[in-house]
């Protein structure tokens, strides 16, 4: 029956769709992590959250061009995997402290391309990981001496930011480690908002982490 002739024909047509859905999905990663290997000048993200995506548009709207930008994801089920995805950067699903996906990123295929790394993970230790397993590539293939890559941790504690950019200053003549702290960030621009009032008295009334900070960028 004509009838039981199209159903044939549409379920073929399902399983194929079916097939090729499974394969985009399969091949995804290692696409992804191929065509990273071209990037000629890598930003690497990692600490994909809420907090830290504000941070990630900012880097790609300055960016030459988004798809220099490589978030690096360990959770393949994060709500906003999709959503960076729009942005045009490059999406790879894998472990960020690992040397055999790092390599590929950081060396490129015309030498060193890595400018910018930032570890923003909810840990200090995840990011130190991260930092760590990039500065044992750097050591391995050196990079341009007049094109410092910057290597940046998130180091939520202003006292421990401060500590650890003192550790972990002049460690490399090529490559370059500093912490960030959103309390410093938030912080740098409330004082340039109250300098910006010629204010000379300032009543600062709490003992947080970010009073601490205020008090420090004044």
């Amino acid at each position: 029956p004509l009838a039981l002739q199209l159903g044939q024909v549409d379920g073929l047509g399902a399983t194929l769709i079916g097939a090729i859905a499974v394969a985009s999905v399969l091949w995804r990663k290692p696409f992804e992590q191929l065509r990273s290997r071209f990037a000629s000048d890598a930003t690497v993200f990692t600490g994909l959250d809420p907090m830290t995506f504000p941070l990630l548009k900012q880097l790609v709207k300055g960016a030459r061009s988004p798809r220099n930008i490589i978030i690096i994801e360990p959770d393949g089920a994060n709500p906003l995997l999709e959503e960076a995805r729009l942005t045009g950067a490059r999406v790879v699903i894998g472990d960020p402290t690992s040397a055999r996906l790092l390599k590929p990123i950081i060396v490129g295929v015309r030498g060193c391309a890595l400018s910018r790394l930032y570890a923003l993970g909810g840990k200090v230790r995840d990011n130190e990981a991260v930092v760590g397993a990039a500065t044992q590539i750097l050591r391995r293939y050196q990079p341009d001496p007049d094109r410092q890559p910057h290597l940046v941790a998130l180091v939520e504690d202003p006292r421990h930011a401060d500590a650890w950019r003192g550790s972990h200053s002049g460690t490399s003549a090529v490559w370059f480690e500093d912490a960030l702290s959103s309390a410093e960030s938030t912080a740098c621009e409330l004082v340039s908002r109250v300098l910006a009032t010629r204010a000379r008295e300032l009543v600062l009334c709490g003992d947080s982490s970010l009073a601490l900070a205020i008090l420090i960028e004044l």
